[in-house]
């Protein structure tokens, strides 16, 4: 490991809290809490040691087997208060970037308030309607994943915010059924 770079058992143990079935790697620096480029090397010798798959450029995703036991390390080996901090920053993350896709699929609509992101959580900024909307696409089970775990994490605000700002984004794909889901949600832990 480098100085900088972030401990491939720890990113390990990190990732397996997340509970979307994948993860790209700036939602991973946010998870981890580091910049992007101090995470790059951590996944990629993941991948290397078939810790984890890399379905796409730079996107990984676990085995069950695998998560389920780096779950256990994680709730073996990490405090707790560090894995709510990293299920808060990685969750802050997708609420952050669904918002900004949102503004930019259709600026002129209400958004809810949110506030500024914390330490170690940059969400992403995009240049057109589309790339935002690509990126939803690509996102859109873990978006309904992210407002799960907010509920079981009892962190209602996020739980109702996500899928409010990411419903211009579905309502845009016609994704019906993650809609509702989300929505279903959010009025649960409203």
């Amino acid at each position: 490991e480098r100085d900088d770079g972030a401990d491939p058992a720890r990113v390990f143990r990190l990732l397996g809290v997340w509970q979307g079935p994948s993860i790209g790697l700036r939602a991973a620096a946010a998870l981890i809490g580091r910049l992007v480029e101090h995470v790059t090397d951590a996944p990629e010798v993941l991948v290397d040691a078939h810790l984890l798959e890399y379905p796409a450029p730079d996107r990984y995703a676990f085995h069950d087997l695998l998560r389920a036991y780096a779950v256990e390390r994680a709730e073996a080996q990490e405090p707790a208060r560090a894995i709510e901090h990293a299920v808060r920053r990685v969750l802050a993350w997708y609420l952050g970037t669904a918002d900004a896709a949102a503004s930019v699929v259709s600026p002129l609509r209400d958004r809810v308030t949110l506030a500024p992101p914390g330490p170690g959580c940059e969400p992403l900024a995009f240049v057109s309607a589309d790339q935002a909307l690509r990126w939803c696409g690509q996102e859109r089970a873990n978006m309904v994943a992210a407002t799960r775990q907010a509920a079981r994490f009892g962190l209602h605000d996020v739980a109702w915010k996500l899928p409010v700002a990411v419903m211009v984004c579905f309502d845009r794909y016609g994704y019906r059924a993650e809609w509702l889901v989300t929505h279903r949600i959010a009025l649960a832990g409203a």
